[in-house]
């Protein structure tokens, strides 16, 4: 690290960070964690997420979270549909109140511009909890008679969406968990940083985009395509010369292991409860060889009965055990793997998503 820290975490005010004087003269890393769920009825995130979903499926999701300005002419062009249809389904955004309008009507009676209401991706977020469960879970509650008599067989026969369970996952983690880990890293300011499970690299972009430019880091990723995708959106954002990209299994250490090894911060976001079911060795082995290094784990817990969490949590761990065969590991069993490859220090902390975990540890002699 370049400055030795402490962490503490607060549970109130949304996506702050700071640094502030300890009395022993080290820096604390005050990382404030937003539990306030958007407070919507369950009609209204239903409404909402019919609405996304259709922006989904027309392709013009992005131009509604990207465009400072949106316009039916410019959707119609995005989604390749009649501007008369996108007319309409703005008409339905902005009654939704997801959209408002910008411009003035026109001589025809209709508004040209709008912009994102306010409460746009507050609303993203809670219909990702909505359309990950009902969508993206789909095929687990159509087929669960299959899945409960045989769960390995049904879920070669009836797989879920890897496309749609990464998208609805991401407007969970938006607001609920990627923030978090952003302003953790960026508080502690590592040299060299090194992501287990990056997909796309978006943590890393992000982070880097903001840290003086000697910091570097390594995106480890199982999937052709999405180390692809990493390798086009790292250039995109001008830090090729600072991110690599490491396209292998996180269980396969050998094929990171000189840039584990030289890390002083390394990340990993719900991936290796995978990895420990299915590679327990390998798992073992990632801690044992990061245990120079800060380790920021964020991860599920299960069956937290909290009233902020337990409904939530309830159906993520029953759907891993009975859908997934794997039972999601307890705050006592994260402490004992950190402990059992020589870690000390090990803080958790709740996270947005109810059950979800943020957890760092540090050996023995670190600060």
């Amino acid at each position: 690290m370049k400055q030795s820290q402490s962490i503490t975490v607060q549970n109130h005010r949304p996506h702050m960070h700071s640094i502030q004087n300890s009395t022993e003269g080290r820096p604390t890393l005050t990382i404030s964690m937003d539990f306030q769920a958007p407070r919507a009825s369950a009609s209204a995130f239903a409404g909402a997420a019919v609405l996304f979903e259709l922006a989904e499926e027309y392709g013009v999701f992005d131009y509604l979270r990207e465009a400072p300005l949106m316009d039916a002419a410019s959707m119609a062009a995005a989604s390749g549909f009649s501007p008369v249809l996108m007319e309409r389904y703005l008409r339905a955004l902005t009654t939704a109140g997801l959209v408002e309008t910008a411009a003035a009507e026109d001589g025809a009676g209709m508004t040209s511009l709008y912009r994102r209401s306010p409460i746009f991706n507050d609303m993203v977020n809670g219909t990702g909890y909505l359309s990950w469960s009902l969508r993206a879970c789909g095929p687990l509650i159509d087929h669960a008679r299959e899945y409960a008599a045989d769960w390995e067989r049904a879920a070669n026969l009836y797989p879920r969406n890897g496309k749609l369970v990464a998208r609805t996952s991401r407007w969970i983690g938006e607001r609920s968990f990627y923030p978090q880990s952003e302003q953790a890293i960026l508080a502690l300011q590592p040299a060299r940083i090194i992501d287990l499970g990056a997909g796309s690299a978006g943590l890393l972009i992000r982070c880097l985009s903001q840290m003086p430019k000697d910091t570097t880091g390594t995106a480890v990723d199982i999937s052709p395509a999405a180390c692809e995708h990493a390798r086009e959106e790292i250039a995109l954002a001008g830090l090729s010369d600072r991110i690599s990209v490491i396209c292998a299994p996180v269980q396969d250490v050998d094929a990171y292991r000189a840039q584990l090894e030289a890390a002083d911060l390394v990340h990993a976001g719900f991936v290796l409860h995978d990895v420990l079911h299915e590679h327990p060795e390998g798992f073992h082995e990632v801690l044992r060889a990061a245990r120079h290094a800060t380790f920021l784990l964020v991860e599920a817990v299960p069956y937290v009965a909290s009233d902020r969490e337990k409904e939530f949590s309830a159906a993520f761990s029953f759907l891993h055990e009975a859908f997934m065969g794997l039972d999601l590991q307890t705050e006592a069993q994260w402490r004992g793997h950190f402990a059992g490859a020589g870690y000390e220090a090990v803080k958790i902390e709740p996270l947005g998503m109810p059950g979800a975990r943020l957890i760092v540890a540090r050996a023995a002699g670190q600060a």
